[in-house]
């Protein structure tokens, strides 16, 4: 029996080199018989891998098991109102956002965005029917999901063109500050206040700096280039 002469291992008889370290064996004590087996498997297993197609039909099968299950309950068990439409309503939506990206990954993301948005619209008049109040609706959920809609296709459309962490950092914080002044701005109509920023302007000045700062950044090559270097952007 050899033994590797550079990390010790213990080698078998029919191996030309360390396992471990790769070392050639050189023992002219012992000859390797030609016929003899390596003592390791000559073909390599592989694991398949999951496809999309079978993550898809697994989120399908538990949006449609909930659904129906809910179904089921409001029906012969609480049959008071039809609650269950919300619960199906909101696994077509979830069905909507997770299902399509997963199983068609050529999909583009300002389609899907698009979808998206009109289904959280149609999932939101669904809960307004069952308050029975659509004035809400209409002043603030709409109105706020069509900005978050926009905020999102600006971002994708400046991350398509400009892939650079400075720009998309910066797109961002923007993105941020105006969704939070919408808000607020909504709020108050809707509660018939005086249209002023309050709470907002917080974080209206931090994204402010924070842009200001990633601008700097981007505007001077040598300071770009060194953070690129540093942290791998």
């Amino acid at each position: 029996m050899s033994y590797c002469v550079n990390c010790g291992v213990e080698l078998e008889a029919t191996i030309k080199k360390c396992p471990l370290c790769e070392t050639p064996v050189m023992n002219p004590n012992e000859m390797v018989k030609e016929k003899e087996h390596s003592p390791f498997p000559e073909k390599l297993g592989q694991v398949e891998g999951i496809k999309r197609k079978d993550i898809g039909i697994l989120l399908s099968s538990v949006f449609v098991c909930v659904a129906v299950s809910c179904s089921l309950l409001n029906y012969f068990v609480f049959p008071g109102n039809r609650w269950s439409l919300l619960v199906v309503g909101f696994c077509g939506l979830m069905w909507t956002m997770t299902v399509p990206p997963v199983v068609v990954p050529k999909l583009r993301m300002r389609i899907s965005t698009l979808v998206n948005c009109l289904m959280v619209c149609i999932y939101l008049l669904l809960i307004g029917f069952f308050a029975d109040s659509f004035e809400w609706i209409w002043h603030l959920g709409l109105p706020i999901t069509m900005t978050v809609c926009i905020l999102i296709e600006i971002f994708l459309t400046v991350g398509k063109h400009k892939r650079t962490f400075l720009v998309l950092g910066s797109t961002f914080f923007a993105e941020v500050a105006i969704l939070c002044v919408v808000i607020e701005l909504l709020v108050q109509r809707y509660r018939g206040l005086p249209l002023h920023i309050h709470w907002s302007s917080i974080v209206l000045t931090v994204c402010v700096i924070l842009d200001i700062t990633l601008l700097t950044m981007l505007s001077r090559k040598r300071i770009r280039n060194e953070i690129q270097r540093r942290f791998h952007f």
